[in-house]
Order: C-alpha cells, then sequence, then structure tokens
C-alpha cells in the first residue's frame, strides 16, 4: 500500500467521463457540434476491493460519488454517507458503488485503510482489476470528477472603439472564461471571438460567437481567442473580464543557441502546446477541441522533450485504446490507430512503465485482431466504408486503393506489438511473422527502383511519388541505410516532390532528416516554416501552413472563411526536434535506463539546452571549443567524432573539439 491515499477508479472510466465532457462543448456559429465518432460512456456500477490489518479499532470517511455502501468481510454492512468504525484485525472490505451522472470513485484516507492502486476493482461478478488513480487528487475535496483546472484573470492590451462596439487585443492567444456585466438588458449583445483580428470583425463567419439579452450580466463557456468584438450601444459601460483557464505544468526542457531568434520560435511551440494541453493532449482549442490518435502521437514526443508529464500521456493513451470492445478505428482514421500502439510503444521506451503496459496489454490486442479484420484480400489496409484514410492534408497523394503509408504504419504496428509483448512476456511470434510477410508484400507492390522511393498507390497506375509514404521508411526504420539514401535525395532533397503544408507531417519529415543526419536543413525549416508563421504575427502554432497563401487564406479551410485553426498542438514539432536531433538526448533502452548524447551544431555555432529524462534531465552545451554534458542520472554515453565517453551521474564532462 502507498503512503498517501488517492480517489480510485476503473481504468479508462476517468478519461472516458471528461471525455464526454470536454467534447460535449465544442460549438460552431452557435451550434451545438458533437463529434462524428461512437464515445464509451464510464461505468455505472463498480465494486472496489481491498484487505487491511489492523492493530486497534478506527474509523474511516469514505468520499464517493454516486449512492452505496461498505461491506465488511461480505458480512455486515454500513452506510458510508456516515462516519464508519472498522475493528481490529485482519478483514476484507467491498465498496459498491453506483452512479447515474458520472463514474464511481471513491477516496478513503484511514489509519490502516487507505485507497490507492493496491485496491482491486471490478464490476459485479466480474473479473478483478488494479484501480486505477491519479496524483492530482490526493485527498477527500479534490474529487475527480472536477478537472482541476487552475485560472488567472487577464487584461486586454488593446481597446479600440469601433462604430458599432469595442475591439479588445489580449496580445496573443488564450482560452479563456468571459464574464461581461453592466450590460443593457433592453437589447441584445453580440460577443465574437477571433483568433484573428479580420474573424472577431466577420460576425456572420467567425466560429465562435455568443449573444445575450434581456439580462444585465452574461458567462460563457471557455473558449479560444486573441480578439474579442463586444457590439452593442453601450459597449463602453459594459464591464468584461477573462479568466486564463489551463493545466498548471512547469517545462523542463530549456533551449537557447546564437539564433535568437530559434528561442521565440522555443517559445511559440512551448506555448502552443501549453495550450493544447488540457484534460487530454487535444488537437487545437479554437475548433475541435477534441482528442484525435495522430494529433496526440506527436504531442507524446514533444510531451518527454518539453516536461515529461507521463500522466498527460497515460490520460490521452487510455482514452484513445479504450477499455472494452473494439470495433471502430480511433477517429475513424486507420492511421491513427497504427499510431496509437506506436505510441504505447514510445512511452514504455521512455518510462519503462512495465506494469502499464500489462494492464493494457488486452485492449492492444483487441485493437490489433480488429484491424487485421478491416484488410482486404491481399492483407493491405484499404479504403473501406467507415474508415477515414488520412495520412495527411494534401490535395497530391494518391489514395486509390491500398496506400504505402498506411501499410507501412501497418508493419510498424507489428513491430510495436512484438517489443511490447516481448517486454511483459509474452508470445511475439505472430507480430514478428505478419511484419515480415507484410513487409515482402510492401517492397513488391510499391517500391520503384527507377523512381527511388515508395510510391503512394499501385492500383491507379499514377505510379505517384509523394513524400508522406517514403518520410515513414526512414522514421519507423522500415528501410535499410542504403534505401534511405536513396529515399533521400529521390523524394526528401527533391523539390519536384510535392512539398508538406501542414506542421503535422512536416514534423515527419523533419525527424527522417534527422535521423539521415540533415540537422542543418531541420534548422533551416524551423526558422523559414515555423518562423514564417512568426513573421506574419502568430502568437501559437498554426494548423496549416502556406507560404505561397495570402493573408486571407491563412484562415480559411473546410470552406469556411475561419476554419483553420491557428493554435495547433501538431505545431510543437521543434521541441522535439532540437531536443532529439541538435542537444541530440535519447534513450537506448526502455526509460532511459541507457541513453546516448549525440550532439549536432549545424547551422548554429553554440547552444545550450536541457533535456528531461525519466527521473532526470540531462544538460548539453556545445560552443566552438567544447562540448559539455551534465546528467543527474546514470547510463548515459556521449557520441562524438565516433568516439563514446561515459557519462556519470551529476559529474561534468567536457570534450574539446
Amino acid at each position: 500500500m502507498m503512503d498517501n491515499a488517492y480517489w480510485i477508479w476503473k481504468r479508462s472510466d476517468f478519461e472516458n467521463f471528461h471525455n464526454l465532457k470536454m467534447h460535449s462543448r465544442r460549438t460552431e456559429f452557435g451550434v451545438e457540434y458533437p463529434p462524428f465518432w461512437r464515445m464509451t460512456p464510464p461505468s455505472v456500477r463498480l465494486d472496489f476491493l481491498s484487505e487491511y490489518n489492523a492493530l486497534k479499532d478506527f474509523t474511516v470517511s469514505v468520499a464517493h460519488t454516486g449512492i452505496g455502501y461498505l461491506i465488511l468481510d461480505e458480512r455486515k454492512m454500513f452506510d458510508i454517507k456516515k462516519e464508519i468504525t472498522l475493528p481490529s484485525g485482519e478483514h476484507r472490505v467491498r465498496v459498491s458503488i453506483q452512479t447515474d451522472c458520472c463514474f464511481p470513485t471513491i477516496y478513503i484516507n484511514g489509519e490502516f485503510l487507505k485507497t490507492d492502486s493496491s485496491w482491486g476493482v471490478c464490476e459485479p461478478f466480474a473479473k478483478r482489476e488494479n484501480a486505477a488513480f491519479s496524483a492530482m487528487f490526493d485527498a477527500a475535496e479534490k474529487n475527480p470528477t472536477v478537472f482541476p483546472f487552475e485560472y488567472e484573470r487577464v487584461m486586454p492590451i488593446k481597446a479600440e472603439k469601433l462604430e458599432r462596439g469595442i475591439m479588445y487585443d489580449f496580445g496573443k492567444e488564450v482560452f479563456c472564461k468571459v464574464k461581461l456585466s453592466n450590460l443593457n438588458a433592453d437589447e441584445k449583445t453580440f460577443l465574437v471571438y477571433g483568433e484573428s483580428r479580420e474573424e472577431a470583425l466577420d460576425k456572420e463567419n467567425a466560429l465562435i460567437y455568443y449573444t445575450s439579452e434581456l439580462s444585465t450580466s452574461a458567462e460563457f463557456i471557455p473558449s479560444a481567442f486573441r480578439y474579442l468584438y463586444l457590439e452593442c450601444s453601450n459597449a463602453q459601460k459594459v464591464e468584461i473580464d477573462a479568466e486564463f483557464e489551463f493545466l498548471p505544468i512547469t517545462d523542463k526542457a530549456y533551449f537557447k543557441c546564437d539564433n535568437e531568434f530559434f528561442t521565440k520560435i522555443w517559445d511559440v511551440c512551448s506555448y502552443t502546446f501549453h495550450l493544447c494541453n488540457r484534460e487530454f493532449l487535444i488537437d487545437g482549442i479554437k475548433r475541435d477541441r477534441w482528442c484525435w490518435g495522430g494529433d496526440a502521437y506527436e504531442s507524446y514526443l514533444c510531451d518527454y522533450y518539453l516536461f515529461f508529464d507521463k500522466e498527460s500521456v497515460t490520460r490521452t493513451l487510455n482514452l484513445l485504446i479504450g477499455n472494452g470492445n473494439f470495433d471502430l478505428h480511433v477517429n475513424t482514421i486507420p492511421d491513427y490507430t497504427a499510431l496509437t500502439v506506436i505510441g504505447v510503444l514510445d512511452y514504455y521506451m521512455h518510462t519503462a512503465d512495465v506494469e502499464y503496459i500489462k494492464a493494457i496489454y488486452p485492449q492492444l490486442e483487441k485493437i490489433y485482431e480488429y484491424t487485421y479484420s478491416r484488410l482486404n484480400g491481399e492483407g493491405f489496409v484499404d479504403n473501406f466504408e467507415r474508415d477515414w484514410i488520412f495520412i495527411d492534408w494534401s490535395d497530391d497523394l494518391d489514395k486509390d486503393g491500398a496506400m504505402s503509408a498506411e501499410q507501412i504504419l501497418l508493419w510498424k504496428m507489428n513491430k510495436a506489438m512484438a517489443e511490447l509483448a516481448d517486454a511483459i512476456g509474452e508470445d511475439t511470434k505472430k507480430y514478428d511473422g505478419n511484419a515480415d510477410e507484410l513487409k515482402i508484400k510492401i517492397m513488391d507492390k510499391f517500391w520503384r527502383d527507377d523512381l527511388g522511393g515508395f510510391i503512394d498507390s499501385y492500383t491507379s497506375g499514377n505510379n505517384r511519388i509523394n513524400r508522406q509514404a517514403n518520410v515513414f521508411a526512414i522514421m519507423f526504420d522500415f528501410v535499410d541505410r542504403t534505401k534511405k539514401n536513396i529515399i533521400l535525395n529521390n523524394v526528401l532533397l527533391n523539390d519536384n516532390v510535392p512539398p508538406i503544408v501542414t506542421p503535422y507531417f512536416k514534423f515527419y519529415e523533419l525527424v527522417a532528416l534527422g535521423i539521415m543526419g540533415r540537422i542543418d536543413i531541420v534548422q533551416k525549416e524551423i526558422e523559414n516554416y515555423w518562423g514564417g508563421m512568426l513573421k506574419l504575427g502568430a502568437t501559437t502554432i498554426w494548423e496549416i501552413f502556406n507560404p505561397d497563401e495570402n493573408a486571407a487564406e491563412h484562415y480559411a479551410m473546410y470552406s469556411k472563411p475561419f476554419g483553420r485553426s491557428l493554435c495547433h498542438a501538431w505545431g510543437g514539432g521543434p521541441i522535439y526536434l532540437l531536443g532529439r536531433f541538435c542537444a541530440g538526448v535519447y534513450p537506448t533502452s526502455a526509460g532511459y535506463k541507457t541513453f546516448r548524447v549525440e550532439p549536432i551544431k549545424g547551422n548554429f555555432n553554440n547552444f545550450e539546452a536541457v533535456v528531461p529524462v525519466n527521473n532526470g534531465e540531462v544538460s548539453v552545451k556545445l560552443d566552438e571549443k567544447s562540448i559539455t554534458v551534465i546528467s543527474n542520472v546514470d547510463g548515459g554515453e556521449l557520441l562524438w567524432d565516433n568516439q563514446l565517453y561515459k557519462i556519470q551521474k551529476n559529474i561534468t564532462l567536457s570534450v574539446n573539439i
């Protein structure tokens, strides 16, 4: 038993409950907008089970949701609404809870009985499993049905009087609860939200707006904006109060170099990522505010390299993998299902959390079996009804029939399942065998020696080469070094191949270039692509950025003038890229038991970085004369100029260059 007491529940119930709450808050044009995929509700009725050995009689109080009782040794029943006196000696305890409004959860902090992960939990007459908990909920008053956001009042930096109202500029994108007071109850008041000034001024096309009438005050649900346009006859008298809603997580990473613009890019990427780290690692804070498997995959990597918050990752994974039947791809997207499983392997590699893998492995098997039930006659992921083949926002991708990018993800999913199975002592033969068989078919159907890369589709006859599948081939180590070099020269460095215009896949492309040692290109692209948004005034990173678009086009998407998100989590990629490939810190065995520091200056003259690792951090400083590495954990080695140097815990390693 742990020393501290925590609220406990069944795994995924916390996530499923807050998922339902979060996904019920999206609005567009004043209309409530639920997601288009099925969502799993939390449990309704659960038993919580434990044992204790008390030296004396003692009293407990049971904080709980819903209704229920405590039963001792399956004989004596107690009312959990009252303080309970339990007898000394060894005894078994069962607390039964039912709720119709949230999810069953309990908290006990007695002298000899505390709720923690040693408790079991199950539905009536079902198999017992370990209870789930979060360190955020360690007191009776911290009820887990209320997500622990914090709030901070923010003020506009400018108030501009317009003909019919006032435009408030808050200086940067924020996510706030807004309250209005001193309204004229005899007229309608409009409050229009805008990530851009243009959006806030366009009452007809702005995605988010609210109206208030017949009241002297109004309060609106938290939403994203930089600009607020208030329109009413007494606008100057209206008091506006904005409370910034956020999850308090402190950055553990740091990066600074001789190019000061990179510091600004880093800061904007970090701020963007913090805004999108909420109940879960969500896509963006204005439009969807949903949890997408592909967006989340990139967010896991940024999480490890910015603040290494395991709970943000496991909450999101628990939501996406579920805890029951799996009969629909994650967000209906096969590539997102594969990335979710691959994300579990990444989590294991960064944390060595074997117990978590054991807990979710049965669900991963269900996901795997469902994925294989949806393959075509040739054993490929295909464009079937109910399945959205996404890969990337691109009009250039040839999505006729089976696509090479999907098959490479399926191959990597098999490899991930094999490694996870091996980590917990399960058989890997099925996954290894399927991976080997699939690789032969992929190379036969999609690889073109004459074109120097993988084509998107072999059924259309177009033989079209695009970057996406070829990026995956390098990123997931699908091909050997020789073919990686061929792809690098014929695809990634080929300006005739259509460019990527989303930070989502631009990130993957730069990971592939980093793997190939081209940190110089990675740095240049960060400066030009991410920096290009900042030069246009961005205070957060956008969902899509095409430098060739004009001002109005930067805001448009989904046939809506302001449909594009200007704060999207998948824009946080430089945090990972600079920590992983410039500072060069990465695990070589699970949980950073061993790790490597392989710094590359690239276009920089000097840099210094701090990279969080499991239970510690590594600082790297590189200039014209030397490399300095300090780690507060064991297991590291520095690779420089083809020579390895052991990094000793808390001892400065300095190498002249």
